[in-house]
């Protein structure tokens, strides 16, 4: 906030109390600011950092404009590409595989089913003739169907209520 030194009216002194790091002029805008847009010249940064008389202040970092690029029309190349040229690579030779030998001597040409699994002469199957079946004996036949058999009781009560009707 700014320090009084001098006795201000009462408007500036309420003005001076509620600031947010702004500078707050005593005196109003003059001429030369009044269609400029800026209220006024000194800012509070101005009063607390004053410059200092011939020493100047530290170049600056940002590249200049002749250390650019080229702003013409586009390649339609990546920057990888641009960056990074391709240079001849020399094939390596290749491996030739030796040609095939033949082992020389007696080759045991079994395997480890035949090891394992013995074989043995299949004989034919003696063709057995089945049972011969009862037969069924002749007599009457019922033919009551097993849900009529289990709930015969209540097929009576049903016809007993039918008759009666």
């Amino acid at each position: 906030m700014i320090q009084r030194t001098e006795a201000l009216p009462k408007q500036e002194e309420s003005s001076l109390r509620f600031t947010d790091m702004r500078h707050h002029c005593p005196h109003g805008t003059t001429r030369i600011y009044e269609n400029s847009g800026e209220s006024c010249a000194t800012t509070e940064y101005l009063e607390k950092y004053p410059s200092y008389g011939s020493v100047l202040p530290p170049q600056s970092l940002k590249p200049k404009e002749e250390f650019r690029a080229y702003r013409g029309k586009m390649e339609g190349i990546t920057t990888f590409k641009s960056d990074y040229r391709p240079y001849e690579i020399d094939k390596q030779p290749r491996h030739a595989p030796e040609g095939y030998k033949p082992k020389q001597g007696v080759i045991d040409l079994g395997t480890t089913y035949k090891r394992d699994f013995n074989s043995y002469k299949v004989q034919p199957v003696v063709i057995i003739r089945p049972l011969e079946r009862q037969q069924v004996k002749k007599g009457k036949l019922d033919t009551v169907p097993t849900y009529k058999a289990n709930n015969r009781d209540s097929f009576m009560v049903t016809q007993e209520k039918e008759s009666l009707w």
